[in-house]
């Protein structure tokens, strides 16, 4: 009866349009409550703070430890440097609704606060993941850091509403920036937010992750009326590691930074690449091949090649594994280096990794081959290549580590001096 009914009904144009158009409006309906909800710009709400003095405020996304690690960490070194001219300090942390902070971190021992509660003396955590329907209090004399792309746009919404309430001039906020962020999104609203908050150069100071990054971004013609640019320092205890693995033998053993969350470091085409070097490669069966940065399954590639992962390590272990290491394989597709392949030349690694803009590691070391093309195809016969030469050092009792010392030192600035030598003069042009 009732498919008679659904048939019959459906020959009448005037019911199948209207089905049609009912259809179309749930199917909308539903498409919209699924995509336009953004988390990460959840508006803050301000008010007036009953406290005076200047104070600096960091707006991270994260701070428990687990969190710690590469930007983040990078954030910390250059606010630590920044706190120097201050008497209070805020750290005001975006997305977490609940800490586990590090122990002897310079901030362990701050005062950590839920968002709603009021303004308080001396040093704090601001705590804000859960912040509906609470209040940020802010003071005349804020001066805000901002780092990822949404806790910069926080932040003008911040330094807007401080104008506002206190008729203060215009200031700047020094925005630390470290990829180009648009780019981990396709073509979308967040690629559009992203990108909107490089487009404010009487707003803020960048500070870039490197002269590389730097350079991209001006060869994209975005704008800025003062920005600076730092170096990265070797890691320190690796630098200690690798005067004391001196002596590991290499084996044969390929590296891969292996983070499967993270799109741009193109885990998957890595995959694909060992899968063919392991079909192309005549003596692939005598190597191991690991991964290293985040915990996946295992992955046999063929009956003799297994991929398989070791997660994330602590720096120790990370040394270990760099002094045994012969070959390294770390994509990278964005303008910034990134540090995996460059420590993994550091310890005589001979890498396998990407070109993109104007990114070119193999300008740095001759230890790096940099593609131009990311074919797995042509990733797996560089990757052949570096086995065999390899494999030929290996026997004739060649190492690398030596050559490594002289001629990699440049990779990371490993001078004494400062790691953010400009910090005073920018926190001038606040």
């Amino acid at each position: 009866m009732l498919k008679w009914f659904l048939k019959t009904g459906l020959k009448n144009r005037y019911l199948y349009d209207l089905a049609k158009q009912v259809h179309q409006e749930t199917s909308t309906r539903v498409s919209l409550n699924q995509d336009i909800q953004i988390p990460e710009i959840t508006p803050f709400e301000f008010q007036s703070s009953k406290l005076q003095g200047k104070r600096i405020n960091l707006l991270v996304p994260a701070l428990s430890e687990k969190h710690i690690f590469g930007g983040i960490a990078t954030a910390l070194r250059l606010f630590r440097e920044m706190i120097k001219a201050f008497p209070s300090v805020r750290i005001i942390v975006t997305d977490e609704a609940s800490v586990i902070l590090p122990e002897k971190e310079f901030f362990s021992d701050w005062t950590v606060q839920e968002i709603g509660t009021e303004d308080s003396e001396g040093n704090s955590i601001v705590v804000s993941g859960n912040r509906y329907g609470k209040t940020l209090p802010i003071r005349e004399e804020d001066y805000f850091v901002a780092t990822a792309w949404w806790t910069a746009f926080n932040a003008f919404r911040a330094m807007e509403w401080q104008q506002e309430a206190y008729s203060t001039p215009k200031r700047k906020m020094t925005y630390l920036v470290q990829d180009f962020e648009p780019g981990f999104y396709p073509w979308s609203t967040r690629f559009a937010l992203a990108d909107s908050t490089y487009r404010h150069p009487e707003l803020t100071i960048p500070v870039f992750n490197t002269g590389l990054l730097f350079d991209f971004f001006k060869q994209q013609n975005y704008q800025f009326e003062q920005a600076y640019y730092f170096e990265p320092k070797f890691n320190p205890v690796l630098n200690d590691w690798r005067g004391k693995k001196g002596d590991t033998a290499k084996k044969k053993q390929i590296l891969v930074y292996g983070r499967p969350s993270v799109e741009r470091n193109l885990f998957p085409l890595i995959v694909q690449t060992i899968a063919i070097w392991s079909q192309k490669y005549s003596n692939a069966a005598e190597w191991e091949v690991i991964s290293a940065g985040e915990c996946h399954d295992d992955i046999p590639v063929n009956a003799t090649t297994v991929l398989k992962s070791v997660g994330k390590v602590s720096l120790e272990e990370y040394a270990t594994i760099l002094s045994e290491t012969s070959i390294g394989v770390s994509l990278m597709l964005s303008p910034h280096p990134s540090y995996p392949p460059l420590e993994m030349a550091m310890y005589g690694v001979k890498v396998v990794t990407n070109k993109y803009a104007n990114k070119d590691l193999s300008q740095l070391s001759p230890l790096i081959k940099s593609v131009d093309s990311l074919d797995p195809n042509v990733l797996a016969d560089q990757l052949i290549e570096l086995c065999e030469s390899r494999s030929t050092e290996l026997k004739t009792g060649l190492e690398l580590k030596d050559a490594c010392d002289e001629r990699c030192e440049s990779l990371f600035n490993q001078g004494t001096g400062p790691e953010f030598e400009f910090v005073h003069e920018l926190i001038q042009q606040m």
